[in-house]
């Protein structure tokens, strides 16, 4: 089934964290094989909302950054699909998709949750294009 995390949902989803995440605590399920940085960009007072490049998408994607974490490293199968500046703010590995933006209905949840294909030209040949008849989104409160 794909899964789709934002967010907080990207921080649980890898294998690996930052000093935050041990600092608090933080149990990760560790399905996603990348390393995050919890508060990437900045405490609440430095959100932003920007557009966003992303593999599979034909046009430029608006999405809202509140606290966002921000993945640092990626092995194994897991990619990037999305960077800001020099940050990776997407990556896929099989069926997973984690995003570090926020979840509002501009956000990839909209798109999901109306069945919408993520797929690019080149998508590894093992990979199938994400298809979200519903959407499986992980959310914490942290």
């Amino acid at each position: 089934m794909p899964v789709l995390g934002t967010c907080a949902g990207m921080i649980v989803m890898c294998q690996e964290g930052d000093d935050e995440v041990r600092r608090t605590d933080t149990r990760l399920l560790g399905v996603l094989s990348a390393r995050v940085d919890r508060n990437a960009f900045g405490r609440q007072r430095e959100s932003f909302e920007a557009d966003l490049e992303v593999e599979g998408l034909d046009s430029p994607f608006h999405a809202v950054f509140i606290r966002a974490p921000a993945v640092v490293r990626t092995w194994g199968g897991c990619r990037p699909i999305s960077k800001l500046g020099d940050k990776v703010v997407m990556v896929r590995q099989g069926n997973l998709l984690a995003a570090s933006l926020a979840s509002t209905p501009s956000s990839p949840t909209t798109c999901a949750s109306t069945g919408c294909s993520w797929n690019s030209s080149d998508t590894p040949q093992e990979e199938e294009p994400l298809e979200f008849p519903y959407i499986a989104l992980m959310r914490a409160t942290m």
